[in-house]
């Protein structure tokens, strides 16, 4: 069984977002950057509104991975913690999932595949 990751609350600070947010490796999961955009592209679409965020968890923790990796290489140009679209997301992770969710990293994608 995979290890099971809290999921914080949206008042988190910075360190404990970030240590969620790579809780699951996107590129791992989704073939490098390229792989990940592809899937983020089909599968977000045109969606920006908070309204409008799936139910799909992998897909919120994809965008979540995302977020984290746009915040790093701007050079944390912006307050990851409140930035609107990430306090969107780990709401509705939360509503969607719970309070937790499963570990999503590289050794667990090499586990099952192997």
């Amino acid at each position: 069984m995979a290890d099971e990751i809290p999921v914080p609350d949206t008042r988190a600070g910075f360190e404990e977002l970030l240590r969620f947010a790579q809780t699951y490796n996107g590129y791992a999961l989704h073939g490098g950057l390229s792989g990940l955009r592809a899937f983020l592209g089909a599968a977000w679409g045109e969606r920006e509104a908070v309204e409008e965020l799936p139910d799909d968890v992998d897909l919120l923790r994809a965008c979540l991975f995302f977020e984290h990796r746009q915040h790093y290489f701007s050079g944390g140009m912006y307050v990851f913690e409140t930035e609107p679209k990430v306090v969107a997301l780990l709401e509705r992770i939360r509503a969607v999932a719970g309070e937790t969710v499963p570990r999503r990293d590289a050794k667990c994608a090499s586990a099952r595949s192997g």
